[in-house]
């Protein structure tokens, strides 16, 4: 064994554990040959090559076992004085001197590798790509083999054919990245085996009800996706006790284990005595290994993802991404997914297919019915009031809609989607006179350039009238009171938010021309034409006596009959 790694040729990586004296273990890294020139009586003999010599760096001093000689090679040794003796063969090859320390020396030198013992080369290590390897600042080896191959430089010689050491510490500490992560075949077989659980937030703009985060929980085996919104991280168990409650309920089955992230918010020792007393068995990722937790996480980038669309589709402020978020989950379980060939999430779970017949572009404009004890006119009002489409209520049959007029949410089965327009964006509104309107300031003969032109409202968020509900998707009700109204909540900037950010340029107050809107009122009653006075009304008919003059300022003659007849004269 030896330190000096210039001394061996035909050197070849070889990693194995050596016992030292005080007890300690060091490693080679490699083994080869190194030819030695004996001298006896002054006098240099025939070199001999020491075979299957270990390149031990963290080595002191040579050393040379005189047992593997006489067990395996055939050497005898013996010892005279202090002489030590090494014949085979009858012939003696090499000798040793021992010292006052009981250490025995080979008499004789070292040949090192012929490129490293030349005075005109800076080095003492052979020319092989190892070397190249660090002086080049340790390149990648095919891009150095690519260097010699295409004759890119001059002075790369390569005068040593032994191969590198697989294991370059300088490049581990410089280059060292993380293994990528193969996708699992492994998967659940059996519903709410195993659930999927991530939350996502804090999202700047919040909700009508103040909500920032929403949790979700997916079953690995059908991928069924269910979620509730938060207003925070700590509600988190809560929602998974909801959440357990249902699906066990809905399915008949249990919970068998649960995945997460390992976040604060699932680590609450509430949370690991309810796991564990329920036999729900926990599965954490390691530490900045979202990977390991890739279903929840993918999930809910897709969310995002979809939420932002449909934002951008209807041109609504980002306070409604709860109301988005809502009827996203429930048209995406309701869609098949690669990880269930030939079902869809919804028929995993239920057992059935679902009916999409209901599915209409989210955020388009909808005429909802006014049922008659509703209208505000009675008999003669409006039997429609034109809405933005907001969603699919789980508890109801029927669709969730949201009036920019009264800031109001409506639940309605009957309903007329035009699904080419959208309220939320100026240049896709439709043109329609309310009823109410005509009927109380009838209408007169006017050409199209008297048409009433578009009058401006406000379609900012709903008023205080209701209170949203924190759960959403295909398992939760979701927003609105029983009577219908929509949730409260806050005007904020829609800039404030990076992670849900719609291109559009909201105002704070979220105004719109619509098109669809009638004038204002006139400020007096129009008077019909027969009660005007006589200057203002139609020409007399031809057999009647001429009209007297109008008086300026009133007239004094009572008997006149001008009906301009001022009592104060």
């Amino acid at each position: 064994m030896t330190p000096h790694r210039h001394w061996i040729r035909n050197f070849v990586p070889h990693h194995i554990e050596i016992k030292v004296a005080n007890g300690s273990s060091i490693f080679s890294q490699g083994r080869g040959s190194v030819f030695f020139a004996p001298t006896k009586d002054g006098k240099t003999q025939p070199y001999v090559e020491f075979t299957d010599v270990l390149y031990v760096p963290d080595l002191r001093n040579n050393l040379f076992s005189v047992l593997h000689l006489s067990s395996y090679k055939g050497f005898t040794i013996t010892i005279k004085g202090d002489t030590m003796d090494f014949h085979k063969d009858g012939t003696t090859f090499f000798i040793a001197k021992t010292s006052t320390s009981n250490t025995a020396y080979l008499q004789g030198t070292t040949i090192p590798i012929p490129e490293t013992a030349n005075l005109s080369s800076a080095t003492t290590l052979p020319m092989d790509l190892e070397l190249w390897h660090r002086r080049l600042c340790h390149p990648s080896y095919p891009v150095l083999k690519k260097m010699i191959r295409e004759d890119l430089v001059t002075g790369l010689k390569i005068t040593s054919s032994s191969k590198p050491d697989p294991i370059c510490e300088p490049c581990l500490a410089g280059k060292m990245v993380a293994d990528p992560f193969p996708s699992s075949s492994h998967h659940s077989t059996k519903l709410l085996g195993l659930i999927h659980s991530d939350v996502h937030g804090p999202i700047k703009v919040a909700s009508h009800s103040g909500f920032k985060y929403w949790v979700t929980f997916i079953d690995d085996s059908g991928k069924f996706r269910a979620g509730y919104l938060m207003k925070k991280k700590s509600e988190t168990f809560s929602s998974f006790k909801k959440f357990k409650a249902w699906a066990e309920n809905q399915t008949g089955l249990t919970i068998k284990a649960l995945r997460e992230d390992k976040g604060g918010e699932y680590m609450g020792k509430e949370m690991d005595d309810f796991c564990a007393e329920h036999g729900i068995q926990r599965q954490h990722s390691v530490r900045a290994r979202p990977q390991q937790n890739g279903v929840a996480e993918r999930a809910n980038r897709t969310m995002e993802q979809g939420i932002v669309s449909m934002l951008h589709q209807a041109g609504l402020p980002l306070s409604f991404w709860g109301e988005a978020l809502a009827a996203f989950l429930h048209v995406w379980n309701r869609t098949p997914t690669s990880a269930v060939p030939g079902m869809t999430p919804w028929e995993t779970f239920y057992g059935n297919k679902p009916d999409v017949s209901k599915m209409r572009v989210w955020g388009c404009v909808a005429y909802v019915h006014i049922q008659k004890d509703k209208r505000e006119w009675g008999g003669l009002g409006s039997h429609m009031e034109k809405c933005i489409f907001i969603g699919y209520p789980p508890d109801y049959k029927g669709w969730k809609f949201y009036n920019p007029i009264t800031k109001k949410s409506v639940i309605s089965e009957r309903a007329q989607f035009d699904e080419r327009y959208f309220l939320g964006i100026k240049e896709s509104v439709p043109s329609v006179i309310p009823t109410t309107t005509l009927l109380e300031y009838p209408p007169t003969h006017t050409t199209p350039s008297q048409q009433p032109s578009s009058v401006p409202f406000d379609i900012s968020p709903p008023g205080d009238s209701d209170e949203e509900s924190e759960h959403f998707g295909d398992v939760y009700d979701h927003g609105g009171g029983r009577d219908g109204s929509a949730p409260p909540h806050p005007n904020v900037p829609p800039h404030q938010s990076p992670s849900l950010s719609p291109k559009r340029n909201w105002p704070e107050d979220f105004p719109y021309w619509l098109s669809s809107m009638s004038p204002e009122p006139p400020s007096s009653p129009r008077k019909p034409l027969d009660n005007l006075p006589p200057d203002q009304g139609a020409p007399s008919p031809p057999d009647s006596p001429p009209r007297p003059p109008p008086v300026e300022d009133g007239c004094v003659n009572q008997s006149c009959g001008c009906g301009n007849f001022l009592d104060s004269i």
